[in-house]
């Protein structure tokens, strides 16, 4: 599978990164992401990727605009073009947002709160909408590391790269990880043994009574597991047993 990596940001160490583990198309630079793909003659559109990356960033989006209502058609418009370009035949994963710093001087975090809210809220009706969209989950990963480990305003104003090298490794493995799931084969069959897997103990020895399954302590663990198999095998995935246990017994 051969993807793409777009956005409006210098992310080249992100996709170099990528490419370690996925096959990558050559980075296009950066800023031009409608170019790439309204142009049928474009590096991009003749590698002919089967999967396109969104990792954008918000703050660079919305520069310029000066009340609410400019960033919502700043958003607007972002998703406008998206919608053109969205080929069926083509995965797409569009990043969530965050900002870098608290650089909205004329509003409270509420407002950076509602910003990102609205860019989600657009983005969760497309992918209601369109089975070959994805939401990459950026924020996640940047939030178990925290913004200011994430975040570089030195490399943001040398070469505009918004993150560190510890923010484009984290990334980068969201977008790996993310891609491959996706493309991965569906498991169809779970297997499950019995004796402390979905019990503790034997039942041959210990009988009904004496296995652990139960509200409390240990018994309560193997009382989630099976609720889990049951969410499981809601999903349409099939339940099996593999066991010497006594059929009747069981």
């Amino acid at each position: 599978m051969k993807i793409a990596l777009l956005s409006n940001v210098n992310a080249d160490y992100v996709l170099r990164i990528i490419s370690k583990e996925l096959d990558c198309v050559a980075s296009v630079g950066y800023g031009d992401v409608w170019g790439q793909l309204l142009n049928p003659s474009s590096e991009l559109q003749c590698a002919n990727p089967d999967a396109i990356v969104f990792l954008m960033d918000i703050e660079q989006l919305i520069d310029g605009c000066t009340g609410e209502e400019s960033i919502r058609n700043a958003i607007d418009d972002w998703y406008s073009i998206f919608d053109t370009v969205n080929n069926p035949g083509k995965d797409y994963y569009i990043s969530d947002v965050s900002f870098r710093s608290s650089v909205l001087t004329d509003n409270d975090s509420l407002s950076e709160f509602s910003i990102i809210q609205y860019w989600m809220e657009s983005l969760e009706k497309r992918i209601k909408d369109h089975i070959n969209i994805h939401w990459l989950r950026v924020n996640e990963a940047i939030n178990k590391i925290g913004r200011a480990n994430a975040f570089s305003d030195k490399m943001w104003y040398m070469g505009k790269i918004p993150y560190t090298n510890e923010g484009c490794k984290v990334i980068s493995e969201v977008i790996s990880e993310t891609v491959s799931l996706q493309n991965r084969t569906p498991k169809k069959v779970l297997v499950l043994d019995l004796d402390n897997t979905l019990w503790g103990g034997i039942l041959g020895e210990l009988g009904v009574e004496g296995i652990e399954l139960s509200d409390d302590h240990v018994g309560a663990i193997y009382k989630k597991v099976q609720q889990q198999i049951k969410a499981i095998k809601e999903t349409g995935i099939l339940i099996a047993i593999v066991s010497k246990n006594n059929e009747t017994d069981v």
